[in-house]
């Protein structure tokens, strides 16, 4: 009998080491899930401010764009007007 207390000592032994291991091995395995997680949030807020500021600087050049846009429709303007003025002026020239 004696044989089988010892028997049942080291199953209980067995048991007890497995246990502890499957324990240490789901506690890593949750940190480091943990950690990779915390680290891909703060990726994501760095991207997303990224393409926060991104949008604005889109945003503000596609305006600009609008803005170059009227400065050039007043600039052609006035060069027509311009040259209507060196046609008149030449056509007066020719005249004489």
């Amino acid at each position: 009998m004696h044989g089988n207390g010892d028997r049942r000592a080291r199953i209980l032994e067995i048991a007890v080491s497995v246990i502890a291991s499957m324990l240490t091995s789901a506690i890593v395995v949750a940190w480091t899930i943990s950690a990779t997680l915390a680290t891909y949030h703060q990726q994501l807020e760095q991207h997303q401010r990224l393409i926060e500021a991104n949008s604005a600087e889109i945003r503000a050049l596609s305006g600009g764009d609008r803005t170059q846009v009227g400065q050039l429709a007043k600039q052609e303007a006035a060069n027509d007007e311009i040259l209507r003025r060196l046609s008149r002026i030449e056509n007066k020239l020719d005249g004489r």
